[in-house]
């Protein structure tokens, strides 16, 4: 048994001989070994996990969005403009920050840092408001489309989803565009991705809720467990419809989030049932004899 120097030595008595009495209960259970232990109830995520890589997952979801748009270099921007008046100005030792990367990695990023972003996720991703991150289609100049330079047909085949070659000649394109035009001559009209559904707003929506839901889950509040679980499913239909759009036509693209990431499972589990039993998240255990309470 790990760490049996602080391990109170009655309680190292009874294991040892209930051990000797019934060696059974000590033995592990057969595949799946936690579905034998407790009901799916109890299988969440601990607090500060659970928390971390949901926040994450959305952190690094709507830099994919933003990428997919074309926004993703304003966004970056943005947020370390935002982090950087943090840390210079607001100088608050208990609400860490780290930088954020335009790799969409989050390199040094732990769980304080995770929760200091979710508090202020809102405030951050309030620049999503602004005309920059609005989709604007490509308008081709007013000239004939055989005249046009490589990287216009490039933008204009790009607007019309017509695929073509990395490293297509602009023969290729011409014959390309020449092949795509509607049977007046005209020009084919823009063609929307399926990214380019998920508005702004959307997304910013996705946002609130992922900080309702642990600002509730965190807090103290009694009586306000319909409200956190109605947080939690509009939260996971909404980041179901945004991941699917996103990675629409995505070969590398494989499973959807809910399934890829455990921690949105674990939301249904956890709300509001640990709410009732615990009052808040804070008060929950979450390890061993040495390990963290939160």
């Amino acid at each position: 048994m790990a760490d049996q120097e602080v391990i109170p030595s009655d309680i190292r008595v009874a294991f040892v001989k209930q051990h000797a009495e019934n060696p059974e209960l000590f033995e592990k259970p057969s595949y799946p070994t936690l579905w034998k232990i407790c009901s799916l109830d109890d299988l969440i995520e601990t607090p500060m996990h659970l928390a971390m890589g949901v926040i994450k997952a959305v952190s690094k979801l709507v830099h994919i969005w933003a990428g997919k748009i074309g926004k993703a270099k304003i966004l970056t921007e943005h947020m370390k403009g935002w982090i950087s008046i943090m840390m210079k100005h607001c100088r608050v030792n208990a609400h860490r920050l780290a930088m954020y990367s335009s790799e969409n990695k989050f390199p040094g990023w732990v769980a304080d840092t995770f929760r200091t972003w979710n508090k202020l996720m809102p405030w951050f991703y309030s620049c999503l408001s602004q005309t920059s991150f609005e989709h604007t289609p490509f308008q081709p100049p007013n000239l004939d489309w055989k005249k046009w330079t490589k990287p216009i047909l490039a933008s204009f085949l790009k607007s019309r989803l017509i695929d073509f070659p990395e490293r297509a000649k602009i023969a290729e394109m011409r014959t390309l565009l020449e092949n795509n035009l509607l049977s007046d001559g005209s020009l084919p009209p823009v063609r929307k991705k399926p990214v380019h559904q998920i508005t702004t707003k959307d997304v910013q929506q996705l946002v609130w809720h992922c900080h309702n839901i642990f600002k509730l889950a965190f807090g103290t509040d009694i009586g306000r467990e319909i409200e956190m679980e109605s947080h939690v499913k509009l939260f996971l239909s909404l980041l179901h419809r945004v991941d699917r759009l996103t990675h629409a036509n995505d070969k590398k693209f494989k499973k959807p989030i809910y399934l890829a990431k455990y921690n949105m499972i674990s939301l249904l589990r956890a709300i509001p049932k640990q709410k009732l039993d615990w009052t808040s998240f804070r008060y929950t255990q979450e390890g061993g004899w040495r390990e963290r309470e939160l």
